[in-house]
């Protein structure tokens, strides 16, 4: 037997969210309404009394919820306030930690999935021994159909999907994250179940996804700005030991050259020193981060200058023949470190910008659009 239900979410709250563990802490108003047509009374209170469903497979049941039922006709209205901590919001797969590869610039999903559980009538027994289950269906809007739905746009369907999902104004206390509202969507996967006689489609489950960028406002002051700044000193200890001060196989040159490397490995002992407290920093999750790639990037940088340094240093017991050779190893380290230096530069403009316009757009919706009413008032 399929009963039809809908259901909407209001998030009260947003916070603590751990990268590490996948988890954030929720509060929430699950508003569900159930149809229960022409059934007996009998068997709608039993069904009614043994309403089950699943937050992110863990299982409540509504009975033993301080819940706010009422009946309208054939149709049961309940609201139920959950406050869930340390909620997993992964898609499933809890090592998969993908997500965070962006890190400073990255963006997750917390995903909610609400369930409804089968039930087996078993008190009333003119259907005892039938399963019930709930066909949980998506919200049309007014005289809309699946067709309609198909064919309107962005903000039709954002406006559309906040009555089933909706936020109080006060909702995003993440401290390092903003909610990006304009790519929340609410979809209804279904199921296949088959007997001896038929098969058929039907969807129990609503997922809710909830976007959230990170602010790298923090990470811009602390780690890549520094890192630059290190950088340009690699490159800049590139030039000791040149000059007409320093012809080429001198002691002034051995001396000079001396000096580069101790401030190579200086620069280098600082750069690991720097990856440990950056690595504090970033979400201990076992993937490379954009910032993994920063740092070590900068870290090749010190090293290619340092094998620069000792074989043009050390090149001179070979003659003067290997000035030439000396030169372009000059020239082609350059590049090198320039190039290095240039990644990073440009790929931390291109995802700042990128995050700049994302505010932009999450600014301009909330401005707009965001308001405390809720799907509790419109369900």
């Amino acid at each position: 037997m399929m009963l039809p239900c809908y259901s909407a979410v209001v998030i009260k709250s947003l916070r603590n969210l751990d990268e590490m563990a996948q988890t954030v802490d929720l509060s929430i108003t699950l508003v569900l309404r159930i149809d229960y047509g022409e059934l007996p009374h009998e068997m709608k209170d039993e069904l009614t009394s043994n309403i089950k469903f699943r937050i992110n497979e863990t299982e409540h049941r509504l009975a033993n919820l301080v819940a706010e039922p009422k009946w309208v006709g054939n149709i049961f209205f309940s609201t139920v306030r959950f406050d869930l901590r340390a909620l997993l919001f992964g898609d499933g797969e809890p090592e998969d930690y993908h997500v965070w590869k962006e890190f400073p610039f990255d963006c997750p999903d917390l995903n909610l999935r609400i369930e409804m559980t089968s039930v087996t009538i078993k008190a009333f027994k003119a259907y005892k021994g039938w399963k019930v289950r709930y066909n949980v269906h998506e919200y049309y809007g007014p005289g809309g159909d699946r067709e309609s739905v198909h064919s309107e746009n962005a903000v039709e369907r954002q406006r559309r999907q906040r009555l089933m999902l909706s936020f109080k104004k006060s909702a995003d206390t993440l401290a390092s994250f903003d909610i990006y509202h304009t790519d929340i969507q609410v979809t209804f996967p279904s199921e296949e179940k088959r007997t001896d006689k038929m098969t058929f489609y039907y969807s129990p489950l609503v997922e809710y996804k909830i976007p959230v960028f990170r602010h790298p406002g923090s990470a811009m002051r602390t780690m890549i700005f520094p890192l630059l700044v290190t950088n340009l000193g690699t490159m800049t200890t590139l030039l000791v030991g040149y000059g007409d001060a320093f012809p080429y196989g001198s002691q002034a040159t051995e001396d000079a050259f001396n000096a580069r490397v101790n401030a190579l490995v200086t620069i280098l002992i600082a750069l690991f020193a720097f990856l440990t407290f950056a690595r504090s920093k970033l979400p201990d999750v076992p993937v490379t981060t954009i910032m993994d790639r920063y740092i070590f990037a900068s870290v090749a940088m010190t090293c290619v200058a340092l094998i620069q340094t000792l074989l043009t240093c050390k090149g001179s017991v070979w003659g003067a023949g290997f000035k030439p050779v000396s030169d372009a190893m000059l020239y082609i380290t350059w590049i090198l470190v320039v190039a290095m230096q240039m990644y990073i530069v440009i790929t931390v403009s291109l995802k700042y910008r990128t995050y700049l316009r994302t505010v932009q757009e999450a600014g301009a919706y909330t401005r707009s659009h965001l308001s405390s009413t809720s799907a509790v008032s419109t369900t």
